[in-house]
């Protein structure tokens, strides 16, 4: 639950002010942190390393009296409650959210993390908790961030946080997780662009998300071609032939574009469609996402 209190009578009266007037209300905190008290607690106890990660983050915020403070449009409101959002990959590899309430008992916490995460990861869907305040991942944080920004502000700086915005989210955090990882590398690393030809024609991909990369090695394999090159290759087929998945929108590639690989595969490469319906939509989607294939333009001196 959530009670909207007045920000002068709080002990976040400069910060509300401040963070209100702000294009990009967003603060990140780093810190290093020894778990090596939470291996030795992991081996005794049984409980997920993870989950005791979350437990001890959810502890810590629970004791700041300023965690449970957050504006919202304009207001501030202090929460009753926390809960911690965790990221899970699920079944259909893809990834989930799932909100877990927090709790001072740990096995409490452990049984609620364990039941939540395996049902996000089973039912491939994300479920959140109304109401209470969320410690979230990198990608609920910037949603928020990004939310708080969604009401007029003095200096003009308005938009709306869409579906899509949404679902574009994660990958182009994954991406930026990748590059970090890749220079950390010694002698550098090199991030693979996984889409192919098939993908890139009608643009679905993500922008400086998973169609990022240095090098492309599927890029002139249309899905047909690819699915030849994993059975030659004897890869698993309930891997290579399962319906494809963005693990963002809930939905299969086909679902979402509407149109089947196989017919846009023929379209791309013989130029044929016999459904004149869904050729005005696969030449929607090329012509609207060219640019996310052609060079940066480049303003001349």
């Amino acid at each position: 639950m959530k009670t909207e209190i007045l920000p002068q009578e709080s002990s976040r009266a400069e910060a509300f002010s401040l963070w209100m007037s702000s294009p990009m209300p967003m603060v990140t905190l780093v810190k290093t942190m020894n778990v090596t008290p939470l291996l030795k607690m992991r081996k005794k106890s049984g409980i997920k390393f993870t989950a005791l990660m979350c437990w001890c983050i959810g502890r810590a915020a629970s004791r700041i009296e300023e965690f449970y403070l957050l504006p919202e449009e304009g207001k501030l409101f202090r929460y009753d409650k926390l809960v911690i959002n965790v990221i899970v990959g699920n079944k259909q590899g893809g990834i989930n959210f799932c909100d877990v309430p927090f709790s001072d008992d740990l096995e409490q916490f452990s049984r609620d993390y364990l039941e939540l995460t395996q049902r996000a990861a089973m039912e491939c869907k994300s479920s959140f908790i109304e109401d209470c305040m969320n410690i979230g991942t990198p990608y609920k944080e910037m949603l928020k961030a990004l939310q708080y920004s969604e009401t007029e502000s003095t200096n003009d700086f308005h938009f709306a946080v869409t579906n899509a915005l949404k679902q574009n989210l994660p990958p182009r955090l994954r991406m930026a997780v990748l590059y970090a990882v890749a220079q950390g590398v010694p002698n550098g690393g090199r991030v693979i662009n996984t889409c192919n030809r098939s993908e890139d024609y009608v643009g679905y991909s993500t922008k400086f998300g998973d169609s990022a990369g240095d090098v492309a090695p599927l890029a002139s394999c249309t899905v047909t071609e690819v699915l030849a090159i994993g059975d030659i290759l004897d890869l698993p087929k309930n891997l290579v032939h399962k319906a494809p998945f963005d693990g963002l929108c809930g939905k299969t590639d086909e679902d979402n574009l509407g149109f089947t690989y196989a017919v846009l595969d023929k379209y791309i490469m013989t130029g044929e469609c016999e459904d004149e319906t869904v050729k005005a939509n696969i030449d929607r989607r090329h012509e609207l996402n060219k640019h996310k294939l052609e060079l940066l333009p480049v303003v001349e001196r």
